[in-house]
């Protein structure tokens, strides 16, 4: 795993210390589980195995027992769900729980936390709006300002496939008028919408980030925000097989990248880590990924 003795919340990362880092943590891997990644994040192949009967079924029984075994004060949102609804259609329902089994390729101990953590990050991000826990997200349950974010055409799924098929979500820059909650709450019914398909769930979802003409930070995100945004990337109910980051050339964009990255880095799993992709200045690399 990721050296955690460099905290991804400080102002002071060192981009060049983190691509070292990222670098010497890639070499330690097989020969076979690089080309694997590195092939997944160009969609040359897909590291879903396929599914039968017998492994689905097998699945869920050890994610059923790795659930129970995750101590009750790390997994409080689930029992809320288990008291609120005892007869849950939706927590238990086995096509839930196929979604994050998928995207963390039937690890089933991987699954069961990223379950809980989804959980308790819904709770967290809408207000503690239980009946969350017994239905899927709807667009009326965004808050206004992540309704005019939603609108303003800000994060988009794509109307076209990438070459291996699977869906591309873009995110452009935001006006600081757009808080983190508004973001997260509109990236949530995103992925919710994502999740309807179970293509998607199997394949994965890119994510590009492009900043617009008028991008222009100038100063650091909160820790919190920072923080927020790299745990709901360890929570999301979908497998992101490659994230493309796009930004202007210039060192305190450099840092602020190195930073998002290695918080994303940081606890995470091996099939997830080495999946960011930089791209600097006019982007012509990144946009050749869809020719």
């Amino acid at each position: 795993m990721i050296n955690k003795s460099i905290n991804f919340a400080d102002d002071d990362v060192d981009p060049r210390e983190v691509d070292n880092m990222l670098a010497k943590e890639l070499t330690k891997l097989s020969f076979n589980s690089r080309e694997s990644i590195h092939e997944e994040m160009h969609g040359v192949r897909c590291l879903a195995p396929k599914e039968t009967p017998k492994l689905l079924e097998i699945a869920l029984e050890k994610l059923s027992l790795a659930i129970d075994n995750i101590p009750c004060a790390e997994k409080q949102a689930f029992l809320q769900s288990q008291e609120l609804f005892p007869n849950n259609r939706f927590v238990n329902d086995k096509n839930f729980r196929l979604m994050f089994l998928r995207s963390e390729l039937f690890d089933a101990r991987r699954a069961a936390i990223r379950l809980v953590k989804y959980l308790d990050f819904l709770l967290e991000i809408f207000n503690n709006k239980k009946e969350l826990l017994g239905r899927p997200i709807r667009l009326d349950d965004l808050r206004p300002r992540a309704m005019k974010l939603l609108r303003s055409g800000r994060v988009q799924l794509l109307p076209v496939r990438d070459n291996s098929g699977r869906r591309v979500l873009v995110f452009t820059s935001f006006k600081t008028f757009y808080s983190v909650i508004d973001r997260l709450q509109v990236y949530s019914y995103f992925l919710k919408v994502l999740c309807e398909e179970v293509d998607n769930q199997r394949t994965g979802v890119v994510i590009v980030g492009i900043p617009n003409e008028n991008f222009n930070v100038t100063k650091f995100p909160p820790k919190e925000d920072r923080y927020k945004l790299s745990r709901y990337l360890l929570s999301a109910p979908i497998r992101c097989c490659a994230n493309h980051c796009c930004y202007s050339d210039t060192p305190f964009l450099r840092v602020l990248i190195a930073m998002y990255a290695l918080g994303y880095h940081t606890n995470t799993s091996e099939s997830s880590q080495f999946r960011f992709k930089f791209h600097s200045g006019m982007f012509h690399d990144f946009f050749t990924f869809f020719n």
